[in-house]
């Protein structure tokens, strides 16, 4: 009795495995449709048919699933390429992004992303990436508000100066044509404000504007998510 069981489950598994195997195989399905087709011209016409309808279904199953399945392989791929690249292009000692290396790669990655999904998660991850330099950018203009450290923390912000001015690009650089909303403007006014304050000195720099600077930086970490 137990050894029927057994039977009967390996014979289960087995057929769950053979029908499996012709939902995903496309020549199983052309195989049947010739088979139903040599019964219809035997003279069997209604088996023949049914046999050939069957077959079809078979071969546009298998063709549907390999196709899903051939871009879900293709979209794990180029993510994985873009999460590598990313990773290459930061530095994270000094919060440097290779902006050279990103537009030398970037285009082999993103070239077949016709829903933008990738691009929507690379931008997200560049984000990611400017929050982390504003963080670092707002860390020292904080020790500016202590007398005895202003020129040190001034000096260590004009040493990142390409930093301040790729930041608008690090938070839009995959979609220019929409990037006029109000976060981006206050990116924007606050890369403008570390040039006229900090780096070039255009401007008197005083304690209320560089609490004004401070906050807006704040504001920009907290606003993307």
């Amino acid at each position: 009795m137990l050894l029927t069981i057994i039977g009967l489950a390996l014979l289960f598994i087995i057929l769950v495995n053979v029908v499996l195997f012709c939902l995903e195989t496309e020549a199983v399905g052309i195989i049947i449709s010739i088979i139903g087709i040599l019964i219809f011209l035997s003279g069997g016409h209604l088996y023949g048919v049914i046999v050939v309808i069957v077959g079809i279904c078979l071969y546009n199953h298998a063709k549907e699933t390999n196709e899903k399945a051939e871009k879900e392989r293709s979209k794990k791929y180029f993510q994985q390429e873009m999460y590598k690249l990313v990773e290459q292009c930061w530095n994270s000692q000094t919060y440097d992004f290779n902006w050279k290396l990103w537009f030398d790669n970037k285009d082999a990655i993103f070239y077949g992303d016709s829903s933008l999904e990738l691009k929507k998660t690379a931008q997200a991850e560049l984000q990611s990436l400017g929050k982390a330099q504003i963080n670092l950018l707002n860390m020292y203009l904080d020790l500016m508000t202590t007398e005895y450290r202003k020129d040190w923390a001034m000096k260590e912000i004009k040493s990142r100066e390409r930093i301040v001015l790729n930041l608008e690009d690090i938070f839009s650089e995959l979609f220019h044509g929409s990037a006029t909303n109000s976060l981006l403007r206050e990116v924007h006014q606050y890369r403008q404000d570390l040039y006229d304050y900090v780096l070039y000195k255009r401007k008197p720099l005083n304690q209320q504007k560089l609490s004004s600077m401070i906050k807006r930086g704040q504001a920009i970490i907290s606003a993307f998510h």
